[in-house]
């Protein structure tokens, strides 16, 4: 009697679930996703985040930008910002 074994093998990753934000500001600051602080520019390697939609706050003490961003699973988003002083 012959017996048969089915073996199934999934590969996946969890970083090509995940999407990226590259980041660059001048002069440097603080980055908030969501009202959470992610780290201070300039950054090593781009942001690894879930896909979605973030509020991205730039802090820096004599300047803030807030823009809506959406970190698409697989891609890259990134942004160049340069900060207006007051």
């Amino acid at each position: 009697r012959l017996q048969l074994k089915l073996v199934i093998i999934y590969n996946w990753s969890f970083y090509n679930s995940m999407g990226y934000l590259d980041l660059s500001v001048r002069p440097c600051a603080d980055i908030y996703l969501n009202d959470k602080l992610y780290g201070t520019t300039p950054l090593n390697k781009p942001l690894m985040l879930p896909p979605g939609s973030y509020l991205l706050e730039l802090r820096h003490p004599q300047s803030t930008r807030k823009d809506r961003i959406v970190i698409t699973k697989g891609d890259t988003l990134t942004r160049r910002v340069t900060l207006n002083l007051q």
